[in-house]
């Protein structure tokens, strides 16, 4: 049987083809529903997959080119590092803290 121009052999789609419903991204990323959310409305996320007119859904494959442009990225580092940068931001809050209190201290002795 010949294919017409716009038909796929089933034979050339991905064996394991799955999809991901947006309901079970939060449960897969392991994210909150509502961050799922905020990263959705800031266009972080896979490519979304019409199956149907009522069914929307996120290929496996899409899912994992998307997750590996995020580490190719740099967008996320490890919790060492994130709290590593807030003891560093807070030991500067804590020195300039200090450094004002001697001024004051300076200028009530004047």
């Amino acid at each position: 049987m010949a294919l017409s121009s716009g038909d796929t052999d089933v034979k050339t789609l991905p064996q394991n083809l799955q999809f991901v419903a947006d309901a079970d991204m939060p449960g897969l990323l392991t994210v909150s529903p509502r961050t799922w959310d905020r990263m959705k409305q800031a266009g972080d996320c896979p490519i979304k997959t019409q199956i149907s007119e009522w069914r929307v859904a996120y290929r496996s494959d899409h899912i994992e080119l998307w997750l590996n442009t995020k580490v190719a990225c740099g967008n996320w580092h490890s919790l060492g590092e994130v709290a590593e940068r807030v003891v560093e931001s807070c030991a500067d809050i804590s020195d300039h803290q200090i450094k004002m209190q001697r001024e004051l201290d300076r200028q009530k002795g004047e």
